[in-house]
């Protein structure tokens, strides 16, 4: 079996990313798409899951910036994937890195923990206002 190269590895790893982001914040594939479609770059619904499913062979700058944009994170959330902050992140073909290290390669200077608790953080407020937005007008 041949070794997936180091563009498709990351694809992989952004991919993963793109569906727990997703699914902790209970959208459909196809709610992703529009909202991506929205943001002025259509990702079809098959695009996503091939994505998701690790079948894409590479993703674009553009479409890593859409795609963190309509689940409301960082470029970097989706390339460095969250966890307990042991698992290396491959940042260069063959190159593995700490995560807090390559968190602030990415140029936000905190290290994973405080970027861990600035995303639930955020995730809750974006949470609060789309919750505000389904409101009716009193």
């Amino acid at each position: 079996m041949e070794q997936a190269t180091w563009p498709v590895r990351v694809s992989r790893a952004v991919g993963t990313e793109v569906r727990r982001h997703r699914t902790e914040q209970k959208l459909t594939v196809q709610a992703l798409a529009d909202a991506c479609a929205q943001l002025g770059l259509p990702l079809g619904r098959v695009t996503i899951t091939k994505l998701e499913g690790g079948s894409r062979e590479g993703i674009s700058v553009p479409e890593l910036i859409t795609l963190a944009a309509a689940l409301g994170v960082a470029p970097a959330d989706l390339l460095i994937p969250a966890g307990d902050g042991t698992v290396p992140v491959e940042l260069l073909p063959g190159s593995f890195w700490p995560p807090d290290e390559a968190a602030r390669w990415f140029g936000s200077g905190l290290d994973t923990a405080t970027l861990g608790i600035i995303r639930s953080k955020v995730a809750e407020l974006s949470r609060l206002v789309a919750r505000a937005h389904e409101m009716p007008a009193s």
